[in-house]
């Protein structure tokens, strides 16, 4: 197995998404709701979907964290029962609280910053920050991309589009 770090600042949605577009594990459903929008709810993923490429709860720690959630617990041996501790189940997979409760997430991008991480980590991705819904980038002081898609298949379309560094822009609404 070969653990895929999160990368710097990423949000864990980005990091969930590369992690099954990776290693062809169709679980997108775990993180994208029916209408296209990342969850803010993700509760448990199952084990077989995240133990290909998470090996400790202390590797997405930081990405939860930044991305409004806490990493509850990670069971992946084969053969865990869910355990419980007073109120709380342990349950087998992946569990994530969310810190506080707001709106499933929309997903918006700077072009810009997409660029520069695929030329430097080889790969681009979602900074936590950006889902939050800000209406410009920091660093490049540009308007963001939001994407408003109509359900998860087109989500989904969008998001590979996003993370092989597509050039052109003009599909996307500026925001």
């Amino acid at each position: 197995m070969i653990t895929l770090k999160p990368l710097p600042d990423e949000h864990i949605y980005s990091y969930l998404y590369r992690g099954y577009s990776i290693y062809g594990i169709d679980a997108f459903q775990t993180i994208i709701n029916a209408d296209g929008l990342f969850k803010r709810r993700i509760g448990v993923i199952k084990p077989e979907h995240v133990r290909p490429f998470i090996a400790r709860a202390r590797d997405i720690s930081r990405a939860c964290h930044l991305s409004g959630f806490a990493c509850f617990s990670l069971e992946l041996q084969f053969g865990y029962k869910t355990q419980y501790f007073d109120s709380s189940a342990i349950p087998p997979g992946l569990k994530i609280v969310p810190l506080n409760k707001t709106k499933p997430h929309e997903i918006s991008f700077c072009p810009r910053c997409i660029q520069s991480f695929i030329t430097t980590y080889g790969c681009a991705y979602l900074l936590s920050s950006w889902l939050s819904s800000p209406s410009h980038c920091e660093k490049h002081n540009t308007l963001m991309i939001k994407i408003s898609p109509k359900n998860r298949k087109e989500a989904l379309f969008y998001l590979k589009k996003i993370f092989i560094g597509i050039e052109d822009f003009s599909l996307f609404e500026m925001i």
